[in-house]
């Protein structure tokens, strides 16, 4: 098993990964033994053909900081969000209008409409060499890849996954109408139950594959088969 401190100080030390501004950090021990501080929160962008926004850190998602990244979420190919805790997964929907010129030149405020899916694993279920593999595998996105998870077909490891839409600060829910998205974020949304790959096409071969073993469990278990 991984522990959070192990988590946050592979982050630490990965200059691929941007740590969070934030003020809020965890104190912990580092390869020689001295106690430092460390961000809970490490995040890159991947700008090539397609733009991909990552986040990964030890608690869940908190769509307001989404529409405060310097790239704008609603054209991402992926938002993506990993979460590594033994805790249940607090997610927080609510955002902030953004400030935009409108056709007159004028600054105006709106609700920016975007997807977030968030993977969270169980770090009592993951090895360490678990945790690297994930984290090489979000190294490689781009290039037209999206995360999948790599742990799917294991029930004991496969992420617990939510496709995250933001609502306004009274809670109502942010109309895709309110502004363009890009077009896989759509396809996201509208299958919330099964991952979608680069192209927009829906993977469902996973789930289908896992139901028909548990059914052919069953019945070898009676006998049936």
């Amino acid at each position: 098993m991984i522990t959070t401190d192990e988590v946050l100080l592979i982050l630490h030390k990965d200059t691929w990964f941007r740590p969070s501004e934030s003020e809020k950090k965890k104190k912990i021990l580092d390869d020689n033994g001295n106690e430092i501080e460390v961000a809970t929160s490490y995040y890159h962008d991947i700008n090539g053909m397609e733009q991909i926004l990552i986040r990964v850190s030890n608690h869940g998602t908190w769509l307001k900081t989404w529409v405060k990244r310097k790239r704008d979420p609603s054209q991402s190919l992926q938002n993506l969000s990993v979460v590594f805790s033994n805790e249940p997964v607090k997610t927080e929907s609510f955002t902030e209008p953004i400030e935009y010129t409108d056709k007159e030149g004028k600054i105006a405020y709106r609700y920016l409409y975007f997807v977030v899916e968030q993977y969270a694993y169980r770090m009592e279920n993951l090895s360490k060499n678990d945790f690297i593999s994930l984290i090489k595998k979000i190294k490689s996105l781009g290039d037209s890849k999206v995360f999948t998870d790599p742990f799917k077909n294991k029930p004991t490891k496969r992420a617990n996954r939510h496709v995250l839409t933001p609502q306004t600060i009274d809670g109502d829910d942010v109309p895709p109408t309110s502004n363009p998205v890009h077009p896989r974020q759509t396809k996201v949304v509208q299958n919330k139950e099964d991952e979608v790959d680069a192209n927009g096409n829906v993977i469902k071969e996973y789930i289908e594959r896992i139901v028909k073993k548990a059914i052919y469990e069953v019945l070898s278990m009676h006998n049936y088969a």
